[in-house]
C-alpha cells in the first residue's frame, strides 16, 4: 500500500521549525511502534520515558488532522511534532520495502508462535526433579 505523505507534506502540515522537532525525536528512536492504515497513521511515541498513542487522519485534499493527546494538538490546534515523528519513520519504512517485510514476517511469526496452545509444548524437568526421565 503506498504511502500518501512526503517530506514536503510533513513540513507544510506543521511548518519548520515543528518539522525540526519531530525530526529530532525520530532520529534519536523515540518512535516505537508506526502503522498506516488508510486513511490514518497511527503510532507509539516514547514522551518524558513513557509511551504515548499519537496519530493523525489524512484528509483527501492532503492536509491532516491531528489526533495526538499533547498540548500542541489539544489547546493550540496544531499538527505537532509527534505526528511529524511518526510521518518521517512511516517515509523511510517506505523507502525500504525489504525492511518492512521482515517486519511483517516477524509480526505473523510471532502472532503464529502466540497462537499455539501451552500445552502443546513438550515441559521440560528441573535438572534436579526426582520424576525426570532422561
Amino acid at each position: 500500500m503506498k504511502l500518501p505523505i512526503t517530506q514536503k507534506m510533513l513540513i507544510d502540515w506543521a511548518g519548520p521549525s515543528v518539522f525540526r522537532d519531530g525530526q529530532i525525536l525520530f532520529e534519536n528512536g523515540l518512535v516505537k511502534d508506526a502503522e498506516y492504515e488508510p486513511p490514518r497513521i497511527r503510532g507509539m511515541i516514547l514522551r518524558a520515558g513513557r509511551e504515548m498513542r499519537t496519530g493523525a487522519r489524512i484528509l483527501p485534499n492532503g492536509s491532516a488532522e491531528n489526533d495526538c493527546p499533547c498540548r500542541d494538538s489539544t489547546e493550540r490546534g496544531i499538527i505537532c511534532c509527534h505526528v511529524i515523528a511518526l510521518g518521517l519513520a512511516l517515509l523511510q519504512r517506505a523507502r525500504r520495502p525489504e525492511e518492512e517485510a521482515h517486519r511483517t514476517q516477524e509480526i505473523r511469526h510471532a502472532e503464529r508462535i502466540a497462537a499455539i496452545a501451552e500445552s502443546a509444548y513438550i515441559r521440560r524437568a528441573a535438572p534436579d526433579d526426582p520424576d525426570a526421565a532422561p
